[in-house]
């Protein structure tokens, strides 16, 4: 399959990086308190290295090349292999940002926009596991056990730290989540 040149919305640019790569790996004092992020300007965003690989979302409704993704986030530094990124679709509409956290995890459609993205990874300082509050990952389920607790621990430790920021919402969706499941 060859190349598809694909035109980025406008809305976009309003919303981009200033910076070409930013990026901090932390770790806080209790157990799963900890994160990272690595944010990748749009314009320097590459697919992810097999390009032939199927991208297939853990519901089975999605299956596209992987070639369709751009990468804006990810974790070099503690080599999970998980990643953000961008789908550019071809009619040139809103964007679609998938957290990729295979082979365990699966692939996940976020329901939140590249804006989105950016203030939650403020919010939540790039915590583990935080992408999966934005995703229909049945987070009740024993698969999921580990992501659960990384979450709690996040909600649990981040109002303490940054006192000034509302984290309420992020609990309300939890819970939300853990009550029905599919967000």
């Amino acid at each position: 399959m060859g190349e598809q040149e694909v035109k980025a919305p406008a809305a976009l640019e309003q919303c981009g990086l200033r910076f070409r790569e930013l990026g901090r790996q932390w770790k806080g004092e209790g157990p799963f308190v900890n994160g990272e992020f690595y944010l990748t300007h749009i314009a320097r965003a590459v697919s992810p290295r097999q390009e032939e690989e199927w991208i297939e979302s853990w519901e089975g409704k999605e299956l596209f090349r992987s070639s369709q993704l751009r990468i804006i986030d990810e974790h070099p530094i503690t080599g999970t292999g998980h990643y953000a990124a961008l789908r550019l679709l071809p009619d040139g509409g809103e964007p679609e940002i998938w957290w990729v956290a295979e082979p365990r995890y699966g692939a996940w459609k976020m329901d939140v926009g590249y804006r989105e993205y950016l203030e939650m990874l403020q919010l939540t300082k790039g915590a583990f596991g935080w992408q999966f509050l934005f995703t229909r990952a049945p987070l009740g389920n024993e698969e999921f056990e580990r992501v659960r607790d990384r979450i709690e621990n996040m909600l649990d430790a981040l109002p303490v730290l940054f006192p000034e920021r509302d984290y309420e919402p992020l609990t309300e969706r939890f819970s939300a989540r853990l009550r029905d499941g599919c967000g």
